[in-house]
């Protein structure tokens, strides 16, 4: 998983793309109580090598996420946003860091969430560059209004599923990040995901 973590599902329940406004399937992206997503994400590095992840993440109504990635039957890694601290937990090797909201570390992570989480947030800091019905997918491919390290998104989203199956970030470096999304679960899991409890012998650093 990249630094940059997206916490993303789009509850998009659409009859048809082609008769219905981006402001109207803006109405239907709110998480209501929670969504729990399984993911794989493949990524080009600056090396040109091709790595790949896994894992399921949380997210609730308040923005809340906790984003898993598994590696042989175990979490490798956590990141968990509780709208006050980014917490990243390394469980294998016993170490956990925590940023405070302000802090540099969570602009790249909110960034991508904002992205996904409202087409208000969407429309601010990007433009779309082509949106098209392929079957039963809406696919938009969309470019930043102001220029960074980001060249471009694409998102294909499922109509008859009802949320984003795949996002494509790539950026100027020719690095990409794709990530795909499946079996959502629909509920309200509560504050656990969103708490983060270490054991005794886990090195907790609070960076800022």
């Amino acid at each position: 998983m990249t630094r940059t973590v997206l916490a993303i599902i789009l509850l998009v329940p659409l009859a048809s793309a082609s008769t219905k406004s981006l402001e109207q399937i803006n109405k239907r992206l709110q998480i209501t109580s929670g969504l729990r997503v399984d993911f794989s994400q493949e990524v080009l590095t600056l090396r040109n090598k091709i790595r790949r992840t896994a894992g399921h993440a949380y997210f609730d109504a308040n923005g809340r996420f906790r984003w898993v990635v598994r590696q042989n039957g175990q979490e490798q890694r956590i990141v968990i946003y509780n709208n006050k601290t980014i917490v990243e937990h390394l469980p294998t090797e016993k170490i956990a860091n925590i940023w405070s909201v302000a802090s540099t570390k969570t602009l790249a992570i909110t960034r991508v969430v904002d992205l996904v989480k409202s087409l208000d947030n969407l429309r601010h800091s990007y433009r779309i560059a082509s949106k098209q019905v392929a079957g039963d997918h809406l696919h938009l491919k969309l470019m930043p209004r102001a220029v960074n390290d980001i060249a471009g998104v694409e998102l294909s989203v499922a109509l008859t599923k009802n949320f984003v199956e795949t996002v494509k970030i790539t950026y100027r470096n020719k690095r990409y990040s794709t990530f795909t999304f499946s079996n959502p679960q629909r509920r309200d899991f509560g504050v656990k995901p969103f708490s983060f409890s270490p054991t005794k012998d886990t090195r907790v650093k609070q960076i800022d």
